[in-house]
């Protein structure tokens, strides 16, 4: 009996060991990707904020490793959801031939706001922030 439940203690042991090492694992692969998102390349933008469309404060992000890329204006395929969270698995590959904009629309992401539940999302209005984002 006493030897099963040694056998049991040093099992469980080796399972926590194991498990803490990789929490441990996961934060310092979490935070080297955070630095590397982080970094502006040498001659290009890395920028994120809200800017003012229609009334409205929509979030944007600029990645690009030469700023003198043309500019690609990147949709998620709202409205109803973003894709901002994991946007940049994918819209980093382009940033050596394009300067990537990436835009949360109106209501969605992290342009979320509960004062614009009100507003109808028309395909005017949606066309109009479009515009004025592209302007």
């Amino acid at each position: 009996m006493k030897k099963a439940t040694g056998l049991a203690i040093k099992v469980v042991k080796y399972i926590l060991l194991m498990f803490a090492a990789v929490i441990l694992l996961f934060f310092a692969v979490r935070a080297i990707g955070q630095a590397y998102y982080r970094r502006t390349p040498k001659g290009g933008i890395n920028e994120s904020g809200f800017v003012e469309i229609n009334g409205t404060k929509q979030w944007i992000g600029i990645y690009g490793e030469d700023r003198n890329n043309p500019v690609l204006l990147y949709l998620h395929g709202g409205p109803g959801t973003s894709t901002s969270l994991y946007d940049y698995a994918f819209t980093r590959q382009w940033a050596d031939i394009y300067t990537v904009v990436t835009w949360d629309q109106r209501n969605c992401g992290k342009s979320y706001s509960s004062e614009q539940n009100d507003i109808a999302l028309t395909y005017e209005l949606l066309m109009s922030d479009g515009i004025q984002m592209t302007e």
